[in-house]
């Protein structure tokens, strides 16, 4: 059975409904093998009951057997198939259920580490100014030595703030990075667009993917394919059901275009510039992180992404990687 499964995988998540196709030629075949054996077995049985059945009830008594032996081997052989259809939807709901749970996880981590290492950014351009400020304070003012003495404890405690503040950009920057991998860039979307075929709005959508396989690329396969779910996501909610989402993958000798399309009603030119920011949302439902964690990889990666729209007016997601992360 795993043979006549590895025979019907066809690669290519590239295919409209291929995730349904798929099963479909697996139904026919093993249908089909099962009419053929039925019928070769009632053809001969018949025949050979037939041969040697002297009286009327001798081949009464024969078929009667014929049919017993019929329905207990077809009863053993469907019990047989059941449970490896069921082993096998188990098997990959599990997987499934599994890597939705190591991706949340490291999402959640490129997340926070993004919030982190920009809420630092910020307080510490704040601080700075603040320096900077009781600095001139202390130039300016002539007053008693105790208000020099405030001057300079506030002056230590700003340090202080700028200290914990690199500290958390340092933490931040631990969540966002990991030690790179070599992989294939192609292998992890079609991963990707496959995973994503499974989520309720996107199974309606016409999902195409055009990516030459053997592209090698040094980076974060798992936060690639946390990103490609997040786009493919976004916007399959937004095309609604029947929308179409074209991938396309375009390699240079240093660099790495992939662009991603919809015909939804795209994004407006007045949000295009606050996608990327945190909690910002256009959904009721939204959290307003899944763009940022898009971001995140990209920035992961030292490479930039931007906004457009697509030929059928929809949106345009152009991402741009270097092969090697540094």
């Amino acid at each position: 059975m795993r043979k006549i499964m590895r025979f019907l995988s066809v690669k290519g998540n590239n295919k409209p409904a291929d995730h349904i196709l798929k099963p479909i030629r697996i139904a026919l075949l093993i249908g089909g093998t099962y009419i053929v054996l039925a019928g070769i077995y009632i053809i001969y049985s018949s025949q050979y009951a037939a041969r040697h059945a002297s009286t009327v009830k001798t081949l009464e008594f024969t078929e009667m057997q014929k049919g017993l032996i019929f329905v207990i081997v077809t009863g053993i052989i469907l019990i047989i198939v059941l449970r490896w259809v069921f082993q096998e939807i188990a098997h990959k709901e599990k997987k499934i259920i599994d890597q939705r749970n190591a991706l949340l996880i490291s999402e959640r981590h490129a997340v926070a580490g993004m919030l982190a290492s920009s809420v630092a950014h910020d307080i510490n351009n704040v601080l700075t100014t603040l320096i900077a400020t009781v600095d001139i304070l202390k130039n300016e003012i002539d007053g008693s030595e105790t208000s020099q003495k405030h001057l300079d404890r506030l002056q230590e405690a700003n340090e202080h703030l700028i200290s914990l503040t690199k500290r958390l950009s340092r933490v931040g920057k631990a969540h966002l990075v990991s030690e790179t991998q070599k992989f294939d860039l192609c292998s992890v979307l079609e991963e990707a667009v496959s995973f994503s075929k499974t989520h309720k709005d996107v199974k309606t959508c016409h999902l195409n993917l055009d990516c030459s396989e053997g592209l090698i690329v040094s980076g974060f396969p798992d936060m690639l394919h946390q990103m490609i779910f997040n786009l493919i996501l976004n916007s399959a909610q937004a095309s609604g059901e029947g929308g179409r989402i074209d991938i396309a993958v375009d390699s240079g000798k240093n660099q790495i275009r992939l662009e991603l399309t919809d015909n939804g009603p795209g994004i407006p030119e007045d949000k295009k510039d606050n996608i990327f920011q945190p909690f910002y949302t256009t959904k009721e439902t939204g959290t307003g992180l899944g763009m940022l964690s898009i971001q995140a990889c990209v920035e992961a990666h030292n490479g930039s992404i931007k906004v457009g729209e697509s030929e059928s007016g929809g949106a345009r997601f152009t991402i741009i990687l270097p092969r090697k992360s540094s």
